[in-house]
């Protein structure tokens, strides 16, 4: 598998794709991320699957996304993503199943073989921290997108689908 962080952008993944592949580079599966803030309408992630999987002839697999439940920061790290929304939806656990729900079904429709949500575990709890060197002492910029609450609650909306 073969990941590349830039959704947004087909000229970009085209141009990664077709360099390593024109250096004899192999893969089994196209990986891509997306995440609404930074890569664009749903539109857009269906219309790369569609073109890379008939370019490079390879599954194609979304193996980041995810969406905040919250505008409101748990720790001493800023949040990645803050007041940033999409697609007119409200940053609420309604709202984080909601587009995950969308993502799924555009990844499907266009053909893609998978979703994977990251990071869903990684909320604001202490030994969750992004610094191995500091595990307890710090936190993350992810803990209002994890798929669990502040108090280790999950997020009973989020469903993944077959």
């Amino acid at each position: 598998m073969i990941h590349t962080a830039n959704a947004d952008s087909n000229a970009n993944a085209r141009w990664f794709y077709d360099g390593i592949r024109a250096q004899g580079v192999q893969w089994d599966i196209t990986a891509q991320s997306y995440y609404c803030m930074w890569h664009g309408t749903l539109a857009n992630l269906y219309n790369n699957i569609v073109d890379l999987r008939g370019r490079y002839g390879k599954p194609v697999v979304i193996v980041e996304t995810a969406y905040p439940f919250t505008r409101n920061n748990a720790d001493s790290e800023p949040n990645a993503i803050g007041d940033a929304t999409c697609d007119g939806i409200s940053a609420t656990w309604s709202g984080q199943a909601q587009e995950f729900d969308w993502v799924q079904n555009t990844a499907r429709n266009a053909g893609a073989i998978g979703v994977f949500y990251w990071e869903p575990t990684w909320y604001a709890v202490r030994g969750n921290g992004w610094d191995p060197a500091n595990i307890n002492g710090t936190g993350n910029q992810w803990d209002n997108m994890a798929v669990f609450d502040w108090s280790g609650r999950v997020n009973p909306g989020v469903r993944w689908t077959p």
